[in-house]
């Protein structure tokens, strides 16, 4: 059934999906057979119809019990496409979020070599991982790239899983290690092993189907296929004459004679028959064998590189990823890929304004581009509190396609920045519903229930966000603010304490250290100072650390640091309310009354939060209170 076959294959060409869906029925009705039922289940697929392939492949399942024409078992040559169907069929079930019914069919593939096992693994990583068996599904990625380095879906995966479970010595080293095993399978003596799987995988690739013309009747003259640019009168014989003459259309280089006799078409003309669908490397090459080692080293060196960027992303370390990305060609270095992943890199470590700037170089490279991580780029934005900016983006979101996960959260966080909370809450929701595999719109979602003290909300939204990635640490931290707002100091702890250790932030690491002087225990200033030591390790001049180092000394009655520290903010910052008010508490413990005072005085107005503690201290002030008891934790 070479025609039906070649109708199918160029339907699906020029995304003639309902043709290709009618063809693909014909031949499965005409031939009963494995390798027409996996081309009918393809055509759904291709034409974005999984369900009705999963309804035509769950129909005949299990394919080794299929009978084709005559009720006869499938022989050797239709046997081949067991595994394949097995594939396709578990694919189809993760693709709907039925991962266990997709873990048992899937079994059926492993233990092959090749790209398609490396296909395998790599969804059999992904259900590890979206059931939340993280450990077994880094095994699998890990596998899928033993199997084929070229499967970067299942290297980017194993970039973001491979994390030690701890800070412990040994975790950090098994981690390491497990990147340098990953790394190794794309170093430059690989190459040669690779360009021979590819050489083999190209020796043994099929033969194309023959030609039409190729082909013969009984009577030994070529099969009356015709070129569909050949009028069907053209060909026409009657009974009693000679074929009709041919008169070619103005400005056709066609010339008169009969059709079976002309240059036949060249194997790659439009018409010419399509390869059977196979593995990722079963199209014939015609590239020498010296070139192929040559074009693998060359993308093994590129893809070890971007693994290492990867890497370096999933490990919130931003210099990082610079300093990977300066060793990578500059061609590469400036896609809008790779610029991405920095602008992730900025923004995981809290630098908005420098994720800003590469975000706007991307979008003035690729206008069209729908990244996923512009949803981070417009929470930059709202940070920064660019509200045009912000409004434009949203704009140009919708006419890319206004239905998608990235358009909804960027309208939500537009909607947010101008206090419009319960429409941002919908559009988080709408963009939660149409992809339920990434936890980001349900976050963001939680954070506008925080705002509005819709408190269990908020902690469903940051719950539901955890589930799909227990990883996800701005859901950790919201967890953690809502604990802090019903001052349930432990709960924040221990939430802050999980958000900080996933990615060791500024912003992440002050909220624990906050939390930690608010819960009073015995060791929790000593944790806080901790905390606050290792942010400015990072960023020496960070304000706000500095300012909770000084509020740390003065909770440990360590007054004259904290002074200290308090008079260099104050040089800084000297209309910061509360700069003001932390030398006007230290002061005061110092019995300096005076001073007290008047940094009360400069510090009433400045914020109108700030307030209700500058009038307590300023109380505090005039009873001439020098206690360092734990007189300040009943101030508002």
């Amino acid at each position: 059934m070479v025609v039906h076959e070649h109708l199918v294959q160029s339907s699906l060409d020029l995304m003639m999906y309902d043709n290709a869906v009618f063809y693909a029925e014909r031949l499965f009705a005409a031939e009963p057979l494995l390798k027409n039922l996996h081309l009918l289940a393809t055509t759904h697929v291709r034409s974005h119809d999984i369900g009705a392939a999963l309804r035509v492949l769950q129909h005949h399942f299990p394919f080794n019990e299929f009978h084709g024409d005559g009720g006869a078992p499938p022989g050797e040559a239709d046997a081949a496409y067991l595994p394949k169907l097995s594939y396709l069929y578990g694919v189809c079930l993760a693709k709907t979020d039925r991962w266990q019914e997709a873990e048992v069919v899937l079994k059926y593939v492993q233990g092959g070599t090749g790209a398609e096992a490396s296909a395998a693994e790599y969804w059999m990583g992904e259900i590890f991982k979206r059931t939340n068996r993280e450990s077994a599904a880094l095994g699998k990625y890990g596998a899928a790239l033993r199997l084929s380095p070229f499967n970067w879906a299942a290297a980017a995966r194993f970039a973001e899983l491979n994390h030690p479970p701890s800070h412990s010595s040994d975790d950090r080293r098994a981690a390491k290690a497990n990147a340098e095993a990953v790394s190794a399978l794309f170093a430059d003596d690989a190459a040669d092993h690779w360009s021979r799987e590819l050489g083999l995988s190209i020796s043994h690739a099929a033969p194309p189907p023959p030609h039409p013309a190729d082909q013969t009747v009984p009577g030994g003259s070529p099969a009356s296929l015709a070129p569909p640019d050949v009028s069907p009168i053209s060909s026409a014989a009657t009974t009693d004459g000679p074929a009709a003459a041919f008169t070619p259309a103005p400005g056709s280089t066609l010339r008169p004679g009969n059709a079976a006799t002309r240059p036949r078409p060249s194997p790659g003309s439009e018409w010419a028959p399509r390869p059977a669908p196979g593995a990722f490397f079963d199209a014939p090459m015609s590239a020498p064998p010296g070139k192929v080692r040559e074009e693998c080293a060359r993308l093994l060196t590129l893809l070890r590189g971007i693994f290492q960027v990867a890497r370096k992303g999933a490990e919130y370390d931003a210099a990082g990823v610079v300093q990977r990305l300066q060793e990578l060609p500059l061609a590469q270095r400036k896609s809008a890929y790779l610029q991405s992943l920095l602008a992730k890199a900025y923004y995981d470590e809290g630098r908005h304004a420098e994720a800003v700037q590469v975000f706007e170089s991307i979008r003035r490279g690729d206008p069209h581009r729908l990244d996923p991580n512009f949803m981070l780029y417009s929470s930059c934005l709202w940070q920064l509190q660019c509200c045009k900016k912000l409004a434009h983006l949203a704009q140009e979101m919708v006419q890319v396609d206004k239905l998608s996960l990235v358009t909804q959260v960027v309208m939500g966080n537009t909607h947010s920045i101008v206090g419009e909370h319960e429409a941002a809450i919908q559009l988080f929701s709408r963009g939660y519903a149409i992809d339920k595999h990434n936890p980001y719109a349900s976050t963001l979602k939680g954070m506008e229930h925080l705002v509005l003290d819709e408190l269990d909300d908020a902690r469903q939204a940051f719950r539901t966000s955890l589930r799909v990635d227990s990883r996800h640490y701005p859901a950790w931290h919201g967890l953690g603010s809502v604990a802090a707002k019903q001052e349930k100091w432990h709960d924040a702890v221990v939430y802050f304490r999980m958000a900080s250790t996933i990615n060791p932030n500024p912003p992440l690491l002050l909220a624990y250290a906050g939390a930690l002087m608010e819960e009073g225990q015995k060791g929790s200033l000593q944790s806080a100072l901790t905390a606050i030591e290792k942010v400015l390790r990072k960023c020496p001049g960070h304000e706000l650390a500095r300012l909770k180092l000084g509020e740390v000394y003065l909770k440990d009655g360590r007054l004259q640091e904290a002074r200290h520290v308090a008079l260099k903010l104050h040089e800084i910052a000297p209309r910061e309310s509360k700069v003001n008010l932390l030398l006007a508490r230290v002061s005061r413990k110092l019995g300096d009354r005076k001073a007290a005072l008047q940094h009360c005085t400069n510090a009433l107005g400045l914020d109108p939060k700030d307030t209700p503690a500058v009038t307590y201290e300023m109380e505090r002030a005039r009873e001439g209170a020098v206690d360092s008891d734990d007189d300040d934790d009943d101030a508002p």
